[in-house]
């Protein structure tokens, strides 16, 4: 199974994979882009945060026996 990560913030959807790569941005046509922007960045960082967090509890897993 490939690990994916989703941040979804008020009609922006970023997708990064484990290879801590972007796969898909969505951005609503509703938004304004000085909006856009903030939202895709903070997305972004989020999504990552969230893969980081998740290769070191399974390093854990890994070295921990």
């Amino acid at each position: 199974a490939k690990e994916r990560e989703i941040c979804e913030k008020e009609g922006v959807k970023v997708v990064v994979n484990g290879q801590m790569k972007v796969e898909e941005i969505e951005i609503g046509s509703e938004i304004g882009i000085d909006k856009a922007q903030v939202l895709v960045k903070e997305c972004t960082n989020e999504a990552f945060k969230k893969i980081q967090k998740k290769a070191a509890k399974k390093m854990q897993e890994i070295g921990g026996f």
